[in-house]
């Protein structure tokens, strides 16, 4: 019985330099700002519709 080798080519790697990747603290303060604007959203519909679904510690 034969035996079949197969051939394998090695791709060279790349190394890639994102420079000073101040891309990052974009991104950060991307994140904080929407998490920030999402919370401030649902303490004021908390507060909206208290009376209406329950007490709670922001019913208004």
């Amino acid at each position: 019985m034969a035996r079949r080798q197969a051939v394998v080519e090695e791709a060279p790697i790349e190394i890639l330099d994102e420079g000073d990747s101040q891309g990052q603290g974009i991104d950060f303060a991307i994140i904080v700002t929407t998490s920030i604007l999402l919370i401030g959203a649902l303490v004021f519909a908390m507060m909206a519709l208290g009376d209406h679904y329950g007490r709670g510690p922001l019913a208004g």
